[in-house]
């Protein structure tokens, strides 16, 4: 086969720019997602009702159907994913050039990307297939209680917000042409994940041990 049928039967690959963009899109639409979750987190440090009221809220714009929670959640998660390992093998000298030469804030980026390419795909089958009743203060209280334990849950959710939180904060930032200074960026980081960590805390009942007699009466229908 000669060199010029070789190259037509081979597709061109998606210019770089256009790789960026989706990469781009796909993670601010992403985010919105993310955004509301993690303020169901916060809400968990105010008591376990407030925390159930704000879920119902929220998951009425994320997730009022399997189609909406698709296009809003698990297409940009994939579309994201699967375009930054295109660009990674497909522009693999860039990336080199990049990373040896990316501030350490950057670097903790794209760190934290591959991270949670582990984290996320685990938390979403641990909370819609493994335990797939719904997720209310109860049920998120007992995995947290009865199947990590304190240390595991607090350790995972913990290390899971703090990477999460970081690379769509810094992540964002870059997407909006770095329009917020680095510094202010890193306080609304350490910020959300102040208040997202008291989240944790509440659910594992260290914040209000006397609302907790009450959320593990719950705890038989989630048993089984």
């Amino acid at each position: 086969m000669s060199q010029s049928a070789k190259s037509m039967s081979v597709p061109p690959s998606p210019p770089p720019k256009m790789l960026k963009q989706l990469q781009r899109w796909s993670g601010i639409t992403f985010s919105v997602f993310v955004t509301l979750h993690v303020a169901t987190t916060i809400s968990a440090a105010l008591s376990p009702l407030k925390y159930d009221s704000v879920l119902e809220t929220t998951r009425g714009i994320y997730r009022p159907n399997m189609i909406v929670e698709g296009l809003v959640v698990f297409a940009p998660l994939a579309v994201h994913m699967f375009v930054n390992s295109l660009l990674s093998f497909t522009q693999k000298k860039a990336a080199e050039v990049e990373a040896a030469t990316a501030s350490l804030s950057k670097k903790l980026h794209s760190i934290t990307g591959y991270i949670l390419s582990f984290l996320i795909p685990m938390h979403i089958f641990g909370n819609r297939f493994k335990n797939s009743f719904n997720a209310s203060f109860a049920s998120i209280a007992f995995v947290a209680e009865k199947e990590m334990g304190m240390v595991g849950a607090l350790g995972f959710f913990g290390f899971l917000l703090a990477c999460g939180l970081y690379h769509t904060i810094y992540g964002l930032n870059i997407a909006l042409g770095y329009k917020l200074k680095k510094p202010l960026v890193m306080a609304l980081i350490i910020a959300a994940l102040s208040a997202s960590y008291y989240g944790i805390l509440g659910f594992v009942g260290l914040l209000y041990p006397d609302q907790m007699v009450a959320v593990r009466a719950q705890y038989d229908q989630f048993a089984n």
